[in-house]
């Protein structure tokens, strides 16, 4: 009596541990927990999707290629800048984060979308969705992995995890309210990326070549990229009987500077024009009523400190 209850105990247990031992995610190896940080001082990563049974959800990056976010299956974490992200803080709490692609773009969650309906996410140059970073097991989940994370929208009351979608969403990315052990959780895995450094274009022309040439100090072209505050000094030099007049930014009427040698320090492109003009001394006197001594006196000579 006593053995034959004992062996459908036994059986009970073994399916018990056989069901934990499949119901926990093993993620591909080398994640690590996640930190929020800042644009100053950012760390990136590649989010790797948690989901547990369906083969063609499994082992999910998400990625924004310029026009799509997706997830992409792949066998170990990319290294390209369309995987990468990072968590920016935000207000809230020291576990709420904004999530920000590589390319400075952000998630955001629009506005008709629910937690349980499969509204996909969008990308937007400004403001992002705001999320609560927490580990899948906080949530009240069973067998979640060892640094498996979930993000929480708080636009949505309630539970709404960030989410890999199925086929039938062309494995977009949702929120959703349900199973962060599922693909509502994400494995974080470091990246190494180095932002692209901002630059701008800068090009001078004559407006007349026959009377005065154009140079960029330093450079052999006459239009150049460098990084935006990268300041150039553009020259311009007349051709015989004609002096330099001014700098204007080409198109417009916008003068820039009357000095011919000129410092650019702006950081947006710009093509500068040098105008010249025919060599002109207009006669000079001077207007004095009281004194005789000091009427109709010419310039003679003039002196001038470089700069002022």
């Amino acid at each position: 009596m006593k053995k034959s209850l004992f062996n459908p105990l036994l059986l009970l247990a073994g399916l018990l541990v056989s069901n934990l031992s499949v119901a926990q995610v093993t993620p591909i190896s080398g994640v690590v927990e996640p930190e929020i940080s800042t644009a100053e001082s950012p760390k990136w990563y590649t989010m790797m999707s948690s989901h547990l049974t369906a083969s063609d959800r499994q082992n999910r990056f998400m990625k924004w290629d310029g026009s799509n976010l997706c997830t992409d299956q792949l066998t170990t974490p990319p290294t390209d800048a369309a995987y990468i992200w990072r968590l920016e803080k935000a207000d809230g709490g020291d576990n709420y984060c904004v999530l920000v692609h590589s390319s400075g773009m952000r998630i955001v969650v629009p506005v008709e979308a629910t937690a349980i309906n499969n509204t996909m996410l969008e990308m937007s140059a400004d403001e992002g969705a705001v999320w609560v970073l927490a580990t899948s097991a906080s949530t009240g989940q069973q067998q979640c992995a060892d640094k498996q994370y979930c993000l929480d929208y708080t636009g949505i009351s309630g539970a709404a995890y960030l989410n890999a979608a199925d086929t039938s969403w062309d494995y977009g990315v949702t929120v959703y309210e349900m199973g962060t052990h599922q693909a509502s959780g994400w494995f974080f895995y470091p990246a190494q990326y180095t932002p692209p450094t901002a630059t701008k274009t800068v090009s001078v022309k004559s407006a007349d070549s026959a009377k005065g040439s154009v140079s960029i100090e330093g450079k052999e072209s006459t239009s150049v990229e460098v990084p935006e505050t990268e300041a150039l000094i553009v020259k311009a030099t007349a051709a015989d009987n004609y002096m330099f007049y001014r700098w204007v930014e080409e198109g417009t009427e916008t003068v820039i500077s009357y000095r011919h040698t000129y410092s650019y320090e702006g950081t947006e492109d710009k093509t500068l024009v040098a105008e010249f003009v025919e060599k002109d001394y207009p006669i000079m006197t001077r207007f004095y009523v009281t004194d005789l001594n000091q009427q109709n006196r010419y310039l003679g000579s003039v002196s001038y400190t470089a700069g002022d």
